[in-house]
């Protein structure tokens, strides 16, 4: 094993140190990406929130998206299309304190998130009974950990305690006989 001196070892932890806060590039590939929106179309927002117009995410019919500010007008938004839509509150969501709208462009409405609820939970498909499935059987698997360390442990003491009254009659001076001659 090479000595090495106080300099390099100050390198190498600095190194470490480096990769582990996230200066690596191979630690920077392996962060995840926020979804974050284009510059153009956040810059000016409170103007734009102030004068009506809410960001609208139209997903188009080959599965592409535009995202594009529009105005509300009367509580309907007018797309470049030509096709206008309900802008009222229950089809807007908040993304970072700005208005958004989804938009399927085969939809003669957008994406209401109530309404999304509702029919998932009519069909039966909510997260919820998962997550409650999940955590019971995270608890029932604690609890047989908890009994299998237990059982060990009893196993233990039943044996210290046979050998503790066997300690005890063979050096209280009964001996082996006096052992032997109870059991009879």
């Amino acid at each position: 094993m090479e000595d090495k001196g106080l300099i390099e070892t100050l390198k190498e932890n600095n190194e470490l140190l480096l990769a582990l806060l996230g200066n690596d590039r191979k630690v920077k590939k392996l962060r995840k990406k926020e979804f974050k929106l284009p510059f153009f179309k956040t810059f000016g927002t409170p103007a734009k929130i102030k004068k009506g117009m809410c960001l609208v995410q139209t997903i188009l019919n080959n599965g592409s998206m535009d995202i594009n500010w529009h105005p509300i007008e009367d509580g309907i938004v007018k797309l470049k299309n030509g096709l206008s839509y309900p802008a009222v509150s229950k089809y807007i969501i908040n993304y970072r304190n700005k208005p958004w709208l989804i938009i399927p462009e085969w939809s003669e409405k957008p994406f209401s998130p109530a309404e999304q609820f509702q029919e998932v939970f009519k069909d039966g498909e909510l997260s919820y009974p998962q997550r409650l499935l999940g955590e019971l059987a995270e608890r029932k698997a604690a609890k047989l950990e908890v009994k299998k360390k237990f059982g060990k442990v009893w196993l233990f003491v039943i044996i210290g305690v046979v050998l503790l009254v066997l300690a005890y009659i063979i050096f209280s001076g009964g001996g082996l006989n006096s052992l032997l001659s109870g059991l009879k």
